[in-house]
């Protein structure tokens, strides 16, 4: 099996991928372009995460275990952005297989509080905006991000399999 004309890919070039694609699909919409790039650099981030990572959400239910039945002592804008962008992961992009077995709404207003939250114990007064921004705009993010993974999902076979 050879693979000419494949390319390796680092993390700025998914990051580009996910930002071109996300703000392709967001248009119609008055975002804000930190906010688009936060978004892409979240999907890309879990794009190039290995499935053996430290913390086990392959689900809902595994997100609901981690964040809310057991948080970890005081609060932390890391860990709670974290939280936040595992909600629009599981609740935005993969909203399809979620759907099927969870209320996905509540999820969302468990990311967007997490992610108010966030802004509310970080220090960094651009991050502060940025997280405040992510959180009031939090439904229609997920909904863009649900969007994009049906787009995908749709042009599969002419744009992003690798022909073998």
């Amino acid at each position: 099996m050879e693979f000419d004309g494949i390319f390796p890919s680092n993390h700025h070039d998914t990051i580009e991928f996910f930002r071109i694609n996300f703000q392709e699909e967001s248009r119609g919409w008055r975002l804000d372009k930190a906010e688009v790039i936060y978004v892409a650099s979240v999907l890309a981030s879990h794009a190039q995460t290995s499935l053996d990572q430290d913390i086990p959400l392959a689900d809902l239910y595994g997100f609901l275990d981690e964040f809310v039945l057991k948080p970890e002592g005081p609060p932390n804008s890391g860990r709670l952005e974290l939280a936040g962008a595992h909600s629009l992961l599981l609740a935005g992009f993969f909203r399809e297989q979620m759907q099927r077995r969870h209320n996905v709404k509540w999820y969302e207003g468990l990311g967007r509080d997490f992610y108010k939250r966030a802004a509310k114990y970080t220090e960094n007064k651009t991050r502060k905006a940025l997280l405040e921004m992510v959180s009031d705009d939090f439904g229609v993010l997920a909904d863009i991000c649900a969007n994009l993974n049906k787009n995908f999902q749709e042009n599969a076979e002419n744009r992003y399999l690798i022909r073998i």
